[in-house]
């Protein structure tokens, strides 16, 4: 049980929208199977990123035939544009991973030069999960790779020495 603090913003913000009990339910959807497909599907309409976020995560591990995985693809190419940076930086891996898409690409690179540290590291990690298809990338994972953030230079640098394998470099 979480304890609350004193006026947190994030605590009233949980209180107010039942933003808890909505990320515990759909938490609890990882442990199904097919039916959780819809669910998650369902979930992408939410207000709250973080919901958002967490069905994109769900479909990608979830779907795993080719008309389940051309279903999500349409959907997350809609969420490129996401308002919320994470949703935006898990539909583009989730894309790149399942194809070659130079938008979806473009979504994680982008996000790289974002001020916020966190989003930034998500970038990264991404590019790095979605292998030799951050080749395109290789200059801007370099640039990357002096960031002030030591997590997300790291990430960074380990990305390129994986990359540079791909490359025979």
């Amino acid at each position: 049980k979480l304890k609350k603090q004193p006026q947190s913003e994030w605590w009233n913000q949980l209180e107010e929208t039942n933003l808890l009990e909505r990320l515990q339910k759909i938490k609890s959807l990882d442990n199904m199977q097919t039916e959780a497909i819809s669910k998650y599907f369902d979930a992408l309409k939410d207000k709250s990123g973080s919901i958002r976020y967490w069905a994109v995560i769900g479909l990608h591990n979830k779907c795993k035939t080719a008309s389940e995985i051309k279903q999500a693809k349409s959907i997350f190419e809609k969420l490129l544009d996401d308002p919320s940076p994470v949703v935006r930086i898990a539909a583009a891996q989730a894309i790149c991973e399942w194809d070659n898409n130079k938008k979806a690409l473009a979504v994680l690179v982008n996000a790289l030069g974002n001020k916020i540290e966190s989003v930034r590291l998500n970038a990264s990690i991404a590019l790095g999960r979605i292998g030799e298809k951050a080749i395109p990338a290789i200059n801007q994972i370099e640039e990357m790779a002096k960031d002030p953030s030591p997590d997300v230079r790291n990430v960074n640098q380990y990305t390129l020495k994986r990359l540079k394998k791909y490359l025979n470099i």
